[in-house]
């Protein structure tokens, strides 16, 4: 908190004049003039810019936007000549349109600085106004209000000129610091934010008034009246005034989540994971403040968060991890000079050793876990007691660059340290005695084979192998691009890995002496390379903040292990393999359980044709899905293993829906048919065979008592009744209703059980009565498209469209009478095939053609996430929890993205202590 380098100068930064921008005019020259603009031309293109500085001040942001503007309107071709009444018109409608004051950015933050500053709000907004009325208002230094303002960016100060013989100079003062600000930061704009200090001093006001008024004769009496009318309709005013107030904030809180949100997503894919906590952290909500947060804030916590726990205590990175033998004690070294011993099962610390007077750069346990042995840039080798965290002994040795050329033997007893003429002494630790002394030339990383016979060394062209019994050169292998950085052996010694600088990992074997692997997949040098205790995986820690699990039979990419907001130093198996440590540049290390550790979305394998209707049980924890393949799949969602498959259609799954109770599942097929299936043992229980046509839906009523199915063609004409209602106990019909449109893509039951909406060709819209089935109003979209899926919200109040012309619409069930217009239309890139309300109805996905799977805010209609893979048509589904999207298309997995509940994010804060918001954020 305190450096000795605590010494500035401060800087003062103007804003433009018109002298210092006159280098943004020759951007204002008219079209006609700018290949040879003449003395005339270049004339008027100042007297523009003269306009526009009249306008902002000079104001760098708000400048150059504007003159942004005006050289795009200039280049119109509908524009034969800029005049300046066009520039105060784009000026209007950049700034001060009533859409541009609540979206523009800049005019955001100064909004939310003035009314969302720590400072008291009534002072800082009458401060505001005495200078927004011209008021002679002096730039204090010791005034906090004053300096608020100044921070603000909303008025500046303005140095007064000294005339002759008019005395010494005045105080500078604030003045508001364009004509932008003052259009729109009114004296209207202050008395409607201004907090509820004047509703008090008018309701004192009326109560004086009225304690006088009861001394007064009858006719005084009568004023009072009026007076009284005339408070309560103020009151109303200031009432009505706080809500507008209330819900613009809301509304600006919510745009800023939203782009927030965008931009944490952003940053997650690029690994600039400090960003993102620091978006995700300063959305949380505080005390008296609204709650936005979605799937969304909660799936992109668990991306930086997939490990199982944080190990926070070093103040310097971590450059040693490693697993005690039995798997319950992790240990890590500093380059704060300290070795800290953690439970491996919780994360809670148990032992802090120091004595190191340089970095730990080395870790390990011995054989029988009892003891620690840890190497230092003091160029000393110790061993410690794990039990009592006692050092046992302490070894010196002599090297240069450490941290590349020491390496530890597998027996933990000789030690290859590198030495200022470039050659390697292999040291006894047991007798301090130098056994073999190596001179390789230049190399970076070392490494022991698994018997200690062999020793590597990595060089900027070529790997090579060495007898450490003989001293001798055994094999080169040419080295991976831009040299190695780092080594490991295999288990059983058959196979050596190099890490390179352009981040790829080679795996050579070692008896052919060829190349069997390349794994070219990290974004920047490979630091650390380790092989599980049984040789069938390998991982790497690299620059790119990432450690990645390879397949070390086949090089595929197991697992991406994203949370360090730092370079990764080490990664390190446990003894079984079943966890992995990490440790970083941030100072942290990380556990994970390589299991369920990894990137979204999930994979589950099962069909062999692509899936094509999907549909979560309602406790969330199965997953039904329907394919081409004829065959409906059960999944489990928490080990994302399949259940059972089920066979007896004849033709394509359409559509999959599981009961209220979770008890039956309803399939519709191309086969014409409608199956029921129990769950718990899969059995088919009855065929519904009514139709003529594909079935291409199904949905439960909500009491589990009723069928609704839809059928038709995609492509023709239907030749049957296009929507039923089935009773579910019988299996016999209800009633049938004939589209005018055939085909029925559709159907979908209201949560009061009252309505049945469909949707099909010619992008028709129908809500059906449930009870009679006739038509009670129908929405016809462009003629394009079809609607290849209705959903209700939770609330029942909205009715979502997906439609193929890429577009969804949003209609409210309640509308008044006359054309069935939406309230909101969103656009996507694709045909939207599927469409799912969040429970909480605040979210809708979708999934459309062009494979991507959307999140979108109903509120504002925005988008807030993007959830991709190779796919297409995509067809999706929220789990009952809103913790989970499942995603089906043309390829044959079903993708699974899962989010943090609210409860493992409560965990982690207690465990690991609540996030501190940065400061700026």
């Amino acid at each position: 908190r305190t450096t000795p380098f605590n010494i500035g100068r401060r800087i003062e930064l103007t804003d433009f004049t018109l002298d210092g921008a006159l280098s943004l005019a020759a951007g204002l020259i008219q079209d006609d003039e700018a290949e040879s603009p003449d003395k005339h031309g270049q004339q008027e293109a100042a007297r523009l810019l003269e306009r526009i500085l009249y306008w902002t001040g000079g104001h760098p942001y708000l400048t150059q936007r504007l003159c942004q503007a005006v050289a795009a309107a200039a280049a119109a071709p509908t524009l034969t000549r800029i005049s300046i009444q066009d520039v105060d018109r784009l000026c209007q409608e950049l700034f001060l349109s009533t859409a541009a004051r609540a979206t523009d950015d800049n005019l955001l933050f100064v909004r939310e600085r003035l009314l969302r500053s720590e400072m008291d709000t009534a002072g800082l907004l009458h401060l505001y106004e005495q200078v927004r009325r011209g008021k002679q208002v002096p730039n204090e230094g010791t005034n906090p209000l004053a300096s608020a303002l100044r921070l603000s960016g909303v008025v500046c100060v303005e140095e007064p000129v000294r005339k002759p013989g008019l005395g010494p100079r005045s105080t500078p003062c604030l003045r508001v610091r364009n004509l932008i600000y003052k259009h729109v930061f009114d004296l209207a704009w202050i008395a409607r934010h201004m907090p509820d200090a004047d509703l008090r001093r008018q309701k004192a006001a009326f109560r004086r008034g009225l304690l006088r008024a009861a001394a007064i004769a009858a006719v005084i009496v009568a004023v009072m009246g009026a007076l009284t009318i005339r408070a309560v309709q103020s009151e109303r005013r200031a009432n009505r005034a706080e809500r507008q107030e209330r819900e613009e904030r809301l509304a600006a809180l919510r745009l800023l989540y939203l782009a927030d949100m965008n931009v944490a997503q952003r940053d997650s894919e690029t690994l600039n994971l400090g960003r993102t906590l620091d978006l995700l952290n300063y959305h949380r909500p505080r005390p008296g403040t609204e709650d936005q947060r979605g799937f969304e804030w909660y799936y992109l916590h668990r991306l930086c968060h997939g490990d199982l726990f944080t190990l926070k205590g070093h103040k310097e990175w971590i450059e040693g991890v490693a697993f005690s033998p039995d798997g319950e004690v992790i240990a890590t070294g500093s380059e704060d000079r300290s070795v800290k011993l953690w439970d491996a099962r919780t994360g809670r610390t148990l032992r802090n050793l120091t004595g190191h007077k340089g970095g730990i750069f080395h870790i390990r346990f011995a054989a029988d876990g009892k003891t620690l042995t840890t190497l230092s840039f003091d160029e000393t080798v110790r061993f410690w007691d794990r039990s009592t965290g006692r050092p046992l002994r302490t070894v010196p040795f002599k090297a240069v660059w450490s941290v590349f050329g020491a390496a530890l033997s597998p027996d933990g007893d000789t030690l290859a340290t590198r030495n200022e003429n470039q050659s390697i002494s292999f040291s006894s630790l047991s007798s301090g005695r130098i056994i073999r002394t190596l001179r390789p030339g230049r190399f970076r990383p070392a490494a022991f084979s698994p018997d200690g016979s062999t020793f590597a060394t990595g060089h900027d062209h070529e790997v090579t192998l060495w007898d450490v019994r003989t001293g001798q050169k055994i094999r080169t292998f040419p080295a991976p691009r831009q040299g190695s950085r780092s080594l490991a052996f295999s288990p059983d010694g058959r196979r050596l890995a190099a890490g390179a600088y352009s981040g790829m990992v080679t795996l050579w074997d070692l008896k052919s002496g060829a190349a069997v692997l390349r794994l070219p997949e990290h974004r920047g040098v490979v630091w650390w390379i380790d092989f599980s205790p049984d040789g069938k995986r390998v991982t790497t820690a690299s620059r790119d903040r990432t450690a990645k699990v390879w397949d070390a039979a086949t090089g595929r990419s197991l697992l991406t292990l994203r949370g360090h907001t730092g370079e990764l130093r080490r990664a390190v198996f446990s003894k079984n393999a079943s966890r992995l440590a990490t440790a970083g540049m941030d100072g942290t290390a990380k556990v994970w359980d390589v299991g369920t550790s990894g990137a979204m979305p999930f994979r589950m394998k099962g069909h062999v044709n692509s899936a094509s209707a999907v549909a979560f049980a309602p406790d969330g924890r199965m997953l039904a899905t329907g394919s081409v393949d004829r065959t409906v799949r059960l999944w489990d969602t928490e080990s994302r293993c399949e259940i059972r498959t089920m066979t007896g259609h004849r033709g394509e799954v359409r559509s999959v829906a599981f009961s209220p109770d979770g008890e039956l599942l309803a399939t519709g097929s191309a086969d014409h048919t409608v199956r029921f299936w129990e769950v718990a043992t899969g059995r088919q229980l009855r065929v519904l065979d009514g139709h003529r046509d594909e079935v291409q839906s199904v949905s439960f009523s909500p009491n589990g008592k009723q069928l609704a199915t839809g059928s038709g063609l995609t492509r023709g004409v239907s030749s049957g009744s296009a929507v039923k209602l089935w009773d579910v106990a019988s299996g016999r019909p209800v009633w049938s209703h004939k589209e005018s449109f055939n085909s029925v893509l559709s159907v979908a039951f209201s949560p009061d059980g009252r309505q049945v909406a469909t949707g099909g060709l010619c992008s028709s819209l129908t809500l059906l009565d449930a009870g009679t089935g006739r038509p009670l109003r129908t929405y016809y979209g462009s003629a394009a498209g079809s609607f290849a899926s209705v959903q209700f919200s939770p609330d029942g109040k909205l009715l979502a469209g997906g439609d193929w012309d890429s577009t969804v619409s949003l209609l409210a069930v309640e509308a008044p009478k006359g054309p069935w217009k939406p309230i909101r239309t969103l656009r996507c890139a694709g045909p939207v095939g599927s469409v799912a309300f969040s429970p909480g109805g605040e979210r809708l996905a979708t999934g459309s053609g062009d494979g991507a799977v959307k999140l979108w805010d109903i509120a504002t209609g925005r988008e807030i996430l993007t959830l991709a893979g190779p796919m297409l048509d995509t067809y999706v589904a929220f789990s009952s929890n809103g913790r989970r999207i499942a995603a089906v298309s043309f390829n044959d997995a079903v993708m699974l993205w899962e989010a943090t509940s609210k409860e493992d994010v409560a965990a982690r804060d207690q465990r690991e202590g609540a996030p501190v918001r940065r400061q700026g954020m």
